[in-house]
Protein backbone atom coordinates (compact mmCIF):
# COMPACT_ATOMS: atom_id res chain seq x y z
CA UNK A 1 0.00 0.00 0.00
CA UNK A 2 1.39 3.52 -0.96
CA UNK A 3 1.89 5.39 2.66
CA UNK A 4 0.49 8.31 0.44
CA UNK A 5 -3.04 6.27 -0.57
CA UNK A 6 -5.61 7.73 1.62
CA UNK A 7 -7.11 5.09 3.96
CA UNK A 8 -10.72 4.50 4.98
CA UNK A 9 -10.56 3.23 8.59
CA UNK A 10 -13.10 1.31 10.81
CA UNK A 11 -16.08 3.88 11.73
CA UNK A 12 -19.26 1.57 12.54
CA UNK A 13 -17.11 -1.46 14.17
CA UNK A 14 -19.15 -2.05 17.68
CA UNK A 15 -22.62 -0.60 16.40
CA UNK A 16 -22.97 -2.41 12.68
CA UNK A 17 -20.55 -5.57 12.66
CA UNK A 18 -17.99 -6.85 15.41
CA UNK A 19 -15.27 -5.05 16.80
CA UNK A 20 -12.44 -7.59 16.74
CA UNK A 21 -10.97 -9.79 13.65
CA UNK A 22 -11.34 -13.35 15.46
CA UNK A 23 -15.07 -12.82 16.33
CA UNK A 24 -15.86 -11.10 12.45
CA UNK A 25 -13.74 -14.07 11.20
CA UNK A 26 -16.53 -16.60 13.10
CA UNK A 27 -19.68 -15.37 11.86
CA UNK A 28 -18.07 -14.72 8.33
CA UNK A 29 -17.20 -18.90 8.57
CA UNK A 30 -20.34 -19.40 9.66
CA UNK A 31 -22.39 -17.59 6.90
CA UNK A 32 -20.22 -17.62 4.06
CA UNK A 33 -19.16 -20.89 2.66
CA UNK A 34 -16.57 -20.93 -1.00
CA UNK A 35 -18.57 -21.55 -4.17
CA UNK A 36 -15.88 -23.08 -6.75
CA UNK A 37 -18.82 -23.90 -9.06
CA UNK A 38 -22.09 -22.77 -10.04
CA UNK A 39 -23.63 -19.70 -11.69
CA UNK A 40 -21.55 -16.38 -11.76
CA UNK A 41 -23.45 -12.88 -11.03
CA UNK A 42 -23.65 -10.74 -13.20
CA UNK A 43 -25.05 -8.65 -10.28
CA UNK A 44 -26.47 -8.91 -6.52
CA UNK A 45 -28.34 -6.31 -4.51
CA UNK A 46 -27.59 -7.17 -1.20
CA UNK A 47 -29.21 -5.88 2.23
CA UNK A 48 -27.08 -3.48 4.77
CA UNK A 49 -27.41 -3.01 8.08
CA UNK A 50 -25.92 -5.06 11.82
CA UNK A 51 -24.57 -8.23 11.16
CA UNK A 52 -26.81 -9.56 13.55
CA UNK A 53 -30.17 -8.80 11.00
CA UNK A 54 -28.59 -9.37 7.34
CA UNK A 55 -25.65 -11.40 8.05
CA UNK A 56 -27.22 -14.82 7.70
CA UNK A 57 -29.19 -13.23 4.33
CA UNK A 58 -26.28 -11.75 2.70
CA UNK A 59 -24.31 -14.95 3.79
CA UNK A 60 -26.93 -17.12 1.81
CA UNK A 61 -26.54 -15.09 -1.19
CA UNK A 62 -22.79 -14.98 -1.01
CA UNK A 63 -22.30 -18.31 -0.85
CA UNK A 64 -24.88 -19.52 -3.38
CA UNK A 65 -23.23 -17.56 -6.77
CA UNK A 66 -19.61 -16.95 -7.17
CA UNK A 67 -18.49 -13.34 -7.71
CA UNK A 68 -16.00 -11.51 -10.23
CA UNK A 69 -12.25 -10.47 -8.99
CA UNK A 70 -13.25 -7.26 -8.89
CA UNK A 71 -17.17 -5.78 -7.23
CA UNK A 72 -18.71 -2.75 -7.41
CA UNK A 73 -20.90 -1.36 -4.41
CA UNK A 74 -23.28 1.17 -4.31
CA UNK A 75 -24.64 2.24 -1.66
CA UNK A 76 -26.95 4.77 -0.45
CA UNK A 77 -26.05 8.27 0.89
CA UNK A 78 -27.87 7.87 3.88
CA UNK A 79 -27.27 11.70 4.93
CA UNK A 80 -28.27 13.01 1.08
CA UNK A 81 -25.18 15.54 1.15
CA UNK A 82 -23.26 16.22 -1.34
CA UNK A 83 -24.20 15.71 -4.83
CA UNK A 84 -26.55 13.08 -6.16
CA UNK A 85 -23.72 10.63 -7.26
CA UNK A 86 -20.03 10.30 -5.84
CA UNK A 87 -17.35 8.25 -6.03
CA UNK A 88 -14.04 7.37 -4.15
CA UNK A 89 -11.30 6.64 -6.63
CA UNK A 90 -8.74 5.44 -4.77
CA UNK A 91 -7.25 4.32 -1.46
CA UNK A 92 -7.73 1.19 0.78
CA UNK A 93 -10.58 0.19 3.34
CA UNK A 94 -8.65 -1.29 6.37
CA UNK A 95 -10.53 -3.74 8.26
CA UNK A 96 -10.30 -6.06 10.63
CA UNK A 97 -10.18 -9.32 8.68
CA UNK A 98 -7.70 -7.46 6.44
CA UNK A 99 -7.35 -4.13 3.61
CA UNK A 100 -9.24 -4.08 0.57
CA UNK A 101 -7.85 -1.66 -2.06
CA UNK A 102 -10.09 0.12 -4.38
CA UNK A 103 -9.60 -0.81 -8.01
CA UNK A 104 -8.38 2.63 -8.94
CA UNK A 105 -8.19 2.21 -12.61
CA UNK A 106 -11.66 1.36 -12.96
CA UNK A 107 -13.08 3.62 -10.34
CA UNK A 108 -11.19 6.39 -12.66
CA UNK A 109 -12.78 4.65 -15.94
CA UNK A 110 -16.48 4.79 -13.85
CA UNK A 111 -16.26 8.38 -12.32
CA UNK A 112 -15.17 9.49 -15.89
CA UNK A 113 -17.68 7.57 -17.67
CA UNK A 114 -20.67 8.18 -15.06
CA UNK A 115 -20.30 11.75 -14.44
CA UNK A 116 -19.55 11.05 -11.13
CA UNK A 117 -17.80 13.10 -8.36
CA UNK A 118 -15.18 12.35 -6.39
CA UNK A 119 -16.06 13.00 -2.90
CA UNK A 120 -14.29 10.48 -0.28
CA UNK A 121 -15.85 12.37 2.82
CA UNK A 122 -19.24 11.41 1.76
CA UNK A 123 -18.42 8.14 2.00
CA UNK A 124 -16.51 8.66 4.99
CA UNK A 125 -20.12 9.24 7.03
CA UNK A 126 -21.66 6.52 5.74
CA UNK A 127 -21.79 2.16 7.10
CA UNK A 128 -23.47 0.37 4.13
CA UNK A 129 -20.11 -0.33 2.30
CA UNK A 130 -18.04 -0.87 6.05
CA UNK A 131 -20.94 -3.49 7.09
CA UNK A 132 -20.54 -5.39 3.18
CA UNK A 133 -17.06 -5.08 2.45
CA UNK A 134 -15.99 -8.29 5.04
CA UNK A 135 -18.26 -10.36 3.82
CA UNK A 136 -17.62 -9.64 0.06
CA UNK A 137 -13.80 -9.42 0.47
CA UNK A 138 -13.44 -13.13 2.41
CA UNK A 139 -10.15 -14.00 1.05
CA UNK A 140 -11.84 -18.02 -0.10
CA UNK A 141 -14.58 -15.54 -2.17
CA UNK A 142 -11.56 -14.46 -4.12
CA UNK A 143 -12.63 -11.20 -4.13
CA UNK A 144 -9.26 -9.38 -3.72
CA UNK A 145 -10.09 -5.63 -4.76
CA UNK A 146 -13.57 -3.83 -4.82
CA UNK A 147 -14.34 -0.12 -5.56
CA UNK A 148 -16.75 1.82 -3.76
CA UNK A 149 -19.24 3.95 -5.02
CA UNK A 150 -21.74 5.95 -3.08
CA UNK A 151 -25.05 7.30 -4.73
CA UNK A 152 -27.80 9.33 -3.02
CA UNK A 153 -31.88 8.82 -3.98
CA UNK A 154 -33.81 12.39 -4.10
CA UNK A 155 -33.65 14.14 -1.24
CA UNK A 156 -35.61 16.79 -0.63
CA UNK A 157 -37.98 18.15 2.65
CA UNK A 158 -40.56 16.33 4.17
CA UNK A 159 -43.84 16.59 2.28
CA UNK A 160 -41.80 18.44 -0.87
CA UNK A 161 -42.53 16.75 -3.96
CA UNK A 162 -39.96 16.26 -6.60
CA UNK A 163 -40.95 17.07 -10.24
CA UNK A 164 -37.63 16.86 -11.56
CA UNK A 165 -37.60 13.85 -14.43
CA UNK A 166 -35.39 11.33 -13.55
CA UNK A 167 -31.71 11.41 -15.01
CA UNK A 168 -30.22 8.19 -14.72
CA UNK A 169 -26.55 8.57 -13.40
CA UNK A 170 -25.05 5.40 -14.58
CA UNK A 171 -22.84 4.97 -17.52
CA UNK A 172 -24.31 3.87 -20.45
CA UNK A 173 -22.15 0.74 -21.20
CA UNK A 174 -22.27 -1.03 -24.84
Amino acid sequence: MNVEEPVRKPQFAGRFLPVEAEEQRGLLEGWVTPVSSGPRAAGLVLPHGPWSDIGPLVGAALSSTRLEEVVVLLAPNHLCRGPRATIVSEGTFVLPTGNVPIDNALAESLRALGGLTELPEVLGREHAIEVLLPLLSRPSRGCRSCLSSCTTSRCRPRGESDTRSPTPWWPAVA
